[in-house]
């Protein structure tokens, strides 16, 4: 992970459950997941498509649950790879400081809102490493998710075909 002083560390202890298999242990809302469906950043046949449905003018996303304390700074990262949709928006839902970070995975830039720091690193083969972190303002439980976003909205009319490519992610305390 990146920590605030924007310096990458090693990971700690991942709290996420299948963190490779997003079909598996987390929700998905208005989307599906395509298993196997590109090469990681490891070379290996193992990443996902996370796939928007149909919806229109709804969110795309997929959650997972996780146990926040407060004051504590959490880092929410994946790697993720541009398909059909080049953005993707890490967030937790409130939890964290107010905010979430809207990834390019073309440029290979970020836009981060709210209270929340954000970091973006190309680690090859059109990868990118997104990283979002924040310190708990409550002790409880809440999602970490994922969403699709057409670049200006995580709202926005769905296809049913159209996604981007998620790999390897990481939920850990500082």
């Amino acid at each position: 992970y990146v920590d605030s002083t924007g310096l990458i560390k090693m990971a700690s202890t991942n709290f996420l459950l299948q963190s490779e298999a997003f079909g598996t242990s987390w929700g998905l809302t208005r989307a599906s997941v395509v298993t196997n469906a590109a090469n990681a950043p490891d070379g290996a046949l193992t990443a996902e498509k996370l796939v928007e449905d149909g919806t229109l003018a709804r969110t795309h996303f997929l959650g997972q649950s996780m146990s926040f304390t407060s004051g504590r700074t959490y880092y929410f990262s994946v790697y993720a790879k541009a398909g059909e949709r080049s953005f993707v928006n890490l967030r937790t839902n409130g939890t964290m400081i107010a905010g979430n970070a809207t990834f390019n995975l073309v440029a290979g830039s970020v836009n981060a809102v709210g209270g929340i720091s954000a970091s973006i690193q190309f680690v090859g083969n059109g990868w990118y490493r997104c990283v979002i972190w924040g310190a708990a303002t409550s002790t409880a439980a809440a999602a970490v998710q994922i969403f699709l976003s057409d670049g200006s909205s995580v709202f926005y009319d769905g296809d049913g075909v159209s996604g981007l490519y998620l790999w390897g992610a990481q939920f850990e305390p500082d």
